[in-house]
């Protein structure tokens, strides 16, 4: 019986400590940031509690649309549901939404880009969370720089914020709308 005991504790004890438990996020906005600073916080590391308190902060200054909330939720529900953690996933996907709220980005954008990061992350293999962490570093340069790609040595810019984000038979796309330019008359002899 000492031996059955024994076992169930340690059991208990490995479980709830290695494993991370799914958090659910509300759609509603007050209690949205409060369960996600909740979240991000709970692990005490500098880099997620100050991206908790700039977020907060943006949310509190009007900063953040009121219309990209709920589908925040969606997209960190589906992060709950892949176990994602707090420092790796959800710090640079928070960072994310701060710039697409610093550049302006229009509310119709933003939910494109939203879904664009669900159906990458859906259609991801589970424990497999590369083609987020690659988004995330995507999102960044085009949201900051207006960059498609940003090396040491070169950085690929676009001058056009006419863009659409999809997720087309199992591959995301990004596609460009250049600004026409005018047609110049061929003089011919």
């Amino acid at each position: 019986m000492k031996k059955i005991q024994i076992l169930f504790c340690l059991l208990c004890f490995a479980l709830g400590s290695g494993a991370q438990l799914a958090v659910t996020f509300s759609k509603e906005k007050e209690r949205f940031v409060k369960e996600l600073s909740s979240f991000m916080t709970a692990n005490k590391m500098e880099q997620t509690v100050n991206t908790a308190n700039e977020f907060e902060k943006m949310v509190k200054d009007g900063k953040i649309p009121a219309t990209w909330f709920e589908r925040m939720a969606v997209t960190c529900n589906e992060m709950s549901g892949r176990q994602m953690s707090a420092y790796t996933h959800y710090n640079p996907y928070l960072q994310n939404v701060m710039y697409a709220a610093k550049t302006g980005l229009s509310d119709s954008k933003f939910i494109e880009w939203s879904d664009f990061v669900d159906d990458i992350t859906y259609n991801q293999k589970k424990g497999d969370n590369t083609g987020f962490l690659k988004l995330m570093d995507f999102s960044e340069a085009l949201f900051l720089h207006g960059a498609l790609n940003m090396t040491q040595a070169k950085t690929w810019r676009v001058d056009t914020k006419e863009y659409k984000m999809d997720y087309n038979d199992g591959r995301p796309r990004v596609t460009f709308r250049l600004p026409r330019l005018p047609v110049q008359p061929v003089a011919t002899h």
